[in-house]
């Protein structure tokens, strides 16, 4: 089920890159931004394995396009290179945090 969502979030993010050089940012954020949620919803909701499986594939895809999109609107949005720099250093913290939040959620609700 893990693997899934990390096959297809490899598989597609630099054709999600692609995409939103094509139709601009903020579209490919928002379709991605629906993708995800509506697969979150899905998971969530999943009455069998292969529902939840399917959905967290689906999950992986729109993250795959929400990624690339949301560099772009830093691009956009920090035309000075060094504001630029920092936004893009805030945003790679956000999935460092992430990433060391989850040992330590485990400890929580034990």
């Amino acid at each position: 089920m893990v693997d899934g969502y990390a096959l297809m979030f490899a598989a597609l993010l630099l054709s999600a890159g692609s995409l939103t050089d094509r139709v601009g940012a903020r579209q490919a954020f928002g379709a991605g931004l629906v993708v995800f949620t509506a697969a979150s919803a899905a998971c969530g909701f999943a009455p069998d394995l292969v529902v939840l499986v399917v959905a967290r594939l689906v999950q992986g895809a729109g993250a795959a396009v929400i990624v690339p999109a949301s560099l772009a609107l830093i691009r956009e949005a920090f035309p000075d290179s060094a504001q630029r720099a920092r936004a893009i250093s805030v945003w790679a913290m956000g999935g460092f945090g992430g990433r060391r939040g989850r040992p330590g959620a485990g400890r929580r609700t034990e």
